[in-house]
């Protein structure tokens, strides 16, 4: 093995299967820390807050800091807050990306955004997409967590967030950032 300075893990797919650890990753971690190399974990599933992630990866016997988790949702929600201060944000999303736009101070509004953003929701209905593509016709900014159109789960390939993102996009014909 390399000596590299930092190692950034992917989640989904890399370190788990949705709630199932892969064994050798769990392996690779353990061995880095026994190094005192803490590794970080990033992930482009907005789904989960660094909370929810951190007691995850718990489950699995991998202990880190909060601080070495980094999703998507943060990203966006820095994103957002850098490039569109003080703007409204209509939301497809779990609890990982409301509570990351929350602690940057975003508003969520439910109609009227001046930007639309797309995660993952597993709980996503033909009501939010409908709003969602109001939104962007109407001029809001479109931004989407990923694009992936599957994500690994225990149970296979499930639909990912780029799936429903590409339903708004093909609707709408505008690409999300």
């Amino acid at each position: 093995m390399k000596n590299y300075k930092a190692y950034c893990l992917d989640l989904d797919g890399t370190v788990y299967r949705g709630t199932e650890p892969i064994a050798e990753a769990v392996d690779f971690v353990r061995r880095l820390q026994t190094e005192g190399i803490e590794p970080f974990f990033v992930t482009n599933n907005a789904s989960m807050t660094q909370l929810q992630l951190h007691q995850k990866l718990a489950r699995f016997g991998i202990e880190t800091a909060e601080s070495q988790i980094m999703s998507s949702a943060l990203a966006a929600a820095k994103y957002i807050k850098r490039w569109y201060p003080d703007k409204t944000v209509f939301v497809i999303g779990s609890d990982g990306l409301h509570q990351a736009l929350a602690q940057e101070g975003i508003t969520q509004v439910e109609q009227d955004a001046d930007i639309v953003v797309m995660g993952i929701d597993p709980a996503v209905n033909y009501e939010k997409l409908a709003t969602a593509c109001l939104e962007v016709r109407k001029g809001a900014v479109f931004l989407s967590t990923n694009r992936d159109l599957a994500f690994p789960s225990e149970r296979g390939l499930l639909p990912g967030n780029g799936a429903f993102t590409t339903l708004v996009a093909a609707s709408t014909g505008v690409d999300p950032v």
